[in-house]
């Protein structure tokens, strides 16, 4: 008979009370940090205990103490419970104390807490970002060049050019190379001329175009293709995930690493989670704008552009 022994799962407070212990230490590695301290009460002299007890010094020279307490319910804390961790706060001799609710406070125990000096924080592990205005995470923009193309002077049916495909992908006369390849150099030209004059003149950059001059054939004389750059503006809706941290509601700081949204860099949309809005903001205060720029733009165009039928544009 085989017999398996199964540790018993932790409680989820205590679970609550070691990820607030393990964040501290993590914050100050000089600090000392203890899970579940027994210290003797400073009126009784008897042990009791405490979730979390640090002591840490301020300029490396002077000593402080802080007492962290724990609270994983279900609901906010109220005044009544900063009443109580006040009476804890004397008892330990502490010089600060610390709140952390894993369902966030009431605005009348963040109004006590702020009397009594207080910190009432919020612990997050891979948790959306629901949490006071009073911390301000940037909205994010991106903006990426959406490219059409014009002939000059109109086409005709005798040059051969059915689809938009057999245009792109015709050779150079008198030169190496397609017309595809030398449009899309000059676009990224074009378009890298553009991000420039935004980064000092901006935020947003301009339209732009360029033109490839295709030498004369026996097949067609010489015309212009032009490429005309067009900045198409897109707005997150993804939430931040704040992945490891501390929120303070009392300061309203964060310590910890933030994610964000993520940008397909190799594409001429940003990706999933991007919605193009018709008008870029008018204040960018707080916000992040990503310009993408050389994107494969040749397989744009022979994708999108290429099948349809071949006109002057």
């Amino acid at each position: 008979m085989t017999v398996v022994v199964m540790a018993p799962k932790k409680k989820a407070w205590r679970e609550f009370e070691e990820a607030v212990a393990r964040f501290a230490a993590a914050m100050d590695p000089h600090a000392v940090v203890t899970h579940n301290a027994k210290l003797p009460d400073r009126d009784t002299g008897r042990r009791r205990q405490r979730d979390v007890w640090i002591e840490a010094k301020i300029c490396g020279h002077f000593l402080v103490r802080i007492l962290v307490s724990c609270k994983r319910y279900a609901r906010k804390l109220h005044q009544g419970d900063i009443d109580t961790f006040i009476g804890e706060l004397v008892s330990s001799d502490a010089h600060k104390g610390v709140l952390y609710s894993y369902s966030g406070f009431n605005v009348p125990a963040l109004e006590k807490a702020r009397a009594r000096g207080i910190c009432c924080c919020r612990l997050f592990q891979n948790e959306p970002a629901d949490i006071p205005l009073t911390l301000s995470f940037r909205d994010h923009y991106c903006c990426a060049a959406q490219i059409m193309l014009r002939v000059s002077p109109g086409p005709r049916p005798e040059w051969g050019f059915r689809v938009w495909r057999d245009l792109l992908l015709a050779p150079i006369p008198g030169a190496d190379g397609l017309i595809v390849d030398a449009i899309t150099s000059a676009f990224h030209e074009a378009e890298q001329q553009a991000v420039l004059t935004a980064r000092l003149a901006g935020p947003f950059p301009l339209p732009f175009e360029a033109t490839v001059v295709v030498p004369a054939s026996d097949l067609y004389p010489n015309f212009r293709v032009t490429a005309f750059g067009k900045w198409k503006v897109f707005k997150s809706r993804f939430e931040f995930v704040l992945l490891e941290g501390s929120y303070s509601y009392t300061s309203g700081d964060f310590k910890g690493s933030i994610h964000g949204p993520s940008i397909d860099r190799l594409s001429t949309h940003p990706g999933l989670g991007w919605d193009q809005i018709d008008e870029p903001p008018a204040n960018l205060t707080n916000t992040v704008l990503a310009i993408l720029y050389k994107a494969d733009t040749r397989s744009a165009l022979l994708e999108s552009q290429g099948p349809h039928p071949f006109s002057g544009g």
